[in-house]
């Protein structure tokens, strides 16, 4: 076991959901309309509800109360996910990206939730139908959200026990969907944990392998480096586990993905579970900085000033970059990335706490220009510099015109 054995009681009511009473009156997605929890049923005959054939997301929003603003961590990123898991259980007629996206912010929406929420998108196998099969069968979407707190208790820490059951292969059930059926694995392992007076469950691959949890990522820090097996150890690529690469903070070095053994993780200085992990600062950058074109043009002598500059760039938050195309001082389009086989000019990079240190109204000094930020060390600029600090003042001022949204 990696740990010490606890000898308090398990936690049992560490998932913090509402009780199955107050549940009733939440409004879900349910094959094509809005409607009351209450509402939402299926036949016992339902092919999913028999073979397990079904795939979904578990989408974290986070309520920042100064701001009165539910942020929703990466919906974009969970929906392509389970777009992906809908091809491997040859699922058909599955919405698009941008539709998806808003049934699911409208599902939330309508339920007002000012706190911390689950959502949970699911896509099964509605047919009625006896027969082990995938083809063939109907398909149906719900979207439940509801609120909810702490999957395990953050402040605390997390008692954890390597589990006696391996992680299915990908070659048994396809470890890249978030498959239904496949989660009894996971289940044998949490309750072996919690059984044994544990939260969490290390899961090891079946030639011993650092694996997962139960239900998250990985990360063990190690002389100063982060480590975190690759997708190759049977484990489903996740969306916190991405996050929390991009939120690594500067000084922690990214060794990138390689094999993690038990005695790593025994040595490890410490060990993170991604679940549970916002990335709503990044998001918020982000959302600041697509408001660029509107910001830019509203200010005349900002537009004049830059009356010679044409050129691409690349604003990075954290490790999600941003193009912005100026044209005659004119900043015509930010485009989010990724991107496959895109260059730019130059780039500033900078965590999204760092962004916000500079985008504060009336910012702390060092923090309050870009080239200040760049000295301190909390921002990098890289490229060609020669268009940057030919138009320096012009740069500065349109990275900064964010401020007057904060």
């Amino acid at each position: 076991m990696i740990t010490q054995k606890s000898t308090e009681i398990p936690a049992t009511g560490s998932h913090h959901a509402p009780a199955a009473a107050a549940l009733d009156d939440l409004i879900c997605y349910f094959e094509g309309e809005f409607v009351p929890m209450r509402d939402a049923k299926v036949s016992i005959m339902t092919h999913a509800f028999m073979y397990g054939t079904a795939t979904f997301e578990g989408i974290r929003a986070y309520w920042n109360a100064d701001q009165g603003v539910l942020y929703g961590l990466k919906l974009r990123e969970h929906v392509e996910r389970i777009r992906q898991s809908c091809k491997i259980l040859l699922m058909e007629d599955v919405p698009s990206v941008d539709e998806l996206t808003g049934l699911i912010v409208e599902t939330i929406r309508r339920n007002g939730f000012r706190e911390d929420a689950y959502i949970r998108p699911s896509f099964y196998k509605s047919s009625r139908v006896i027969g082990v099969r995938l083809h063939e069968l109907q398909n149906e979407l719900y979207i439940i959200a509801l609120p909810f707190g702490n999957y395990i208790d953050t402040d605390t820490g997390c008692r954890v026990m390597t589990s006696s059951w391996r992680r299915n292969a990908d070659e048994a059930i396809p470890a890249r969907g978030k498959i239904v059926g496949g989660y009894v694995n996971m289940a044998f392992q949490k309750s072996e944990a919690e059984l044994n007076g544990f939260d969490e469950a290390v899961v090891l691959t079946a030639d011993g392998h650092v694996n997962e949890s139960s239900a998250a990522n990985i990360f063990v820090i190690r002389d100063g480096v982060a480590l975190t097996p690759p997708v190759s150890d049977d484990l489903l690529e996740g969306v916190t586990r991405k996050a929390l690469r991009e939120l690594m903070p500067m000084d922690v070095p990214d060794a990138g993905f390689r094999h993690v053994g038990t005695c790593e993780a025994l040595e490890g200085l410490w060990c993170m579970y991604c679940r549970d992990t916002t990335d709503a600062a990044t998001e918020r950058v982000a959302a600041l900085f697509k408001r660029l074109p509107e910001l830019v043009e509203r200010d005349a002598n900002l537009v004049k000033r830059g009356r010679f500059l044409t050129t691409e760039f690349a604003i990075v938050v954290g490790a999600t970059p941003l193009l912005v195309r100026i044209e005659t001082g004119h900043v015509i389009a930010v485009t989010r990335g990724p991107f496959l086989l895109r260059s730019w000019v130059f780039s500033i990079t900078a965590a999204p706490e760092n962004w916000l240190k500079l985008l504060k109204p009336v910012p702390d000094p060092g923090t309050h220009d870009l080239m200040a930020l760049s000295k301190v060390g909390l921002a990098r600029i890289e490229g060609n510099l020669q268009p940057f600090m030919a138009n320096l003042q012009y740069v500065k001022d349109v990275v900064t015109a964010p401020r007057a949204l904060m």
